[in-house]
């Protein structure tokens, strides 16, 4: 497999920012239905909420990874799902702020 091209550059094949970026997704997109599609609606507590769901979907797909063959969980990936998920969270909480701006 020597021959094989990459399509993205060495620094954004690392597996753990993959999985942050995934995290950071999952978590933006969660935000908006826990607080039921209403920007006013997103609080912290909501968004903490979001970022809680992202991160045990994280855990829960390591674990399905430890029961499936010549796969393994690994914790440093749930770390980067949860700094991930983080990071999405806080984005659309700052997000939600300025579009309530005046």
């Amino acid at each position: 497999m020597a021959d094989e091209v990459a399509l993205l550059p060495d620094w954004l094949q690392s597996d753990k920012l993959q999985h942050g970026l995934a995290y950071a997704g999952l978590a933006a997109l969660l935000v908006r239905p826990v607080a039921g599609g209403h920007w006013r609606a997103v609080t912290t507590r909501r968004t903490m909420v979001a970022v809680a769901l992202a991160i045990v979907y994280g855990v829960s797909d390591e674990w399905h990874q430890s029961c499936v063959p010549e796969r393994s969980a690994d914790a440093a990936d749930v770390l980067a799902d949860a700094i991930g998920a983080s990071v999405g969270g806080a984005a659309v909480f700052a997000w939600g702020i300025i579009r309530r701006s005046p």
